[in-house]
């Protein structure tokens, strides 16, 4: 097994109390409680609730709260920016080839907001093979395109590696706009 991840035990969460029937009807209710409509809606809290899965990386709390979210009437877009609020280097995340891999199957497209030295790293060179084959959008940003201010805010030789990484060891070319760059993984920019 790859992780301690295996999806057909979400299926099986309402097992967790047979040993402790009582524990589990109290955990169960405050539950309820907490996700019921309130000042936000059972929807809205189930939009946090998927981005929050997503920051802490909890592929079972992904998958419980996307099927949520889409239960209480939320769309792809709406889900979509939930989640891209959270940030962060999605690469350094173990389940990320799982993730890509089943929204590919649900979303017609992929966006990945991409810290590209991280992306770079020769560790994740198989990150890039499985985003390309799944057409997934890589999107990167940089606070400035003025290469001495990359390094004085995030170190000596970001800017450099950031490139380097997305160019030579991603194989992808990149070109700048403005203070950001979009490629499009095995396919060039869009």
């Amino acid at each position: 097994m790859k992780s301690y991840y295996n999806p057909e035990d979400l299926d099986r969460f309402e097992e967790i109390g047979k040993n402790a029937p009582e524990l589990a009807k109290n955990f169960f209710d405050y539950y309820a409680a907490v996700f019921a409509d309130g000042a936000l809606t059972e929807r809205e809290k189930s939009l946090i609730a998927l981005a929050v899965a997503h920051a802490v990386q909890c592929p079972y709390c992904i998958d419980a709260y996307t099927k949520d979210s889409l239960e209480k009437g939320s769309n792809l877009s709406e889900m979509t920016e939930a989640v891209d609020i959270t940030g962060g280097a999605p690469e350094l995340n173990p389940h990320l080839e799982y993730l890509v891999e089943s929204l590919s199957q649900k979303a017609s497209q992929i966006m990945l907001r991409s810290n590209l030295s991280a992306l770079g790293r020769d560790d994740n060179k198989h990150l890039i093979k499985k985003m390309a084959s799944r057409c997934v959008t890589i999107v990167a940003s940089f606070p400035s395109l003025d290469e001495p201010q990359i390094n004085a805010q995030r170190g000596d030789g970001v800017f450099k590696t950031s490139i380097d990484g997305g160019q030579t060891k991603a194989g992808i070319p990149i070109a700048t706009v403005d203070h950001c760059f979009t490629c499009t993984a095995g396919a060039g920019f869009t």
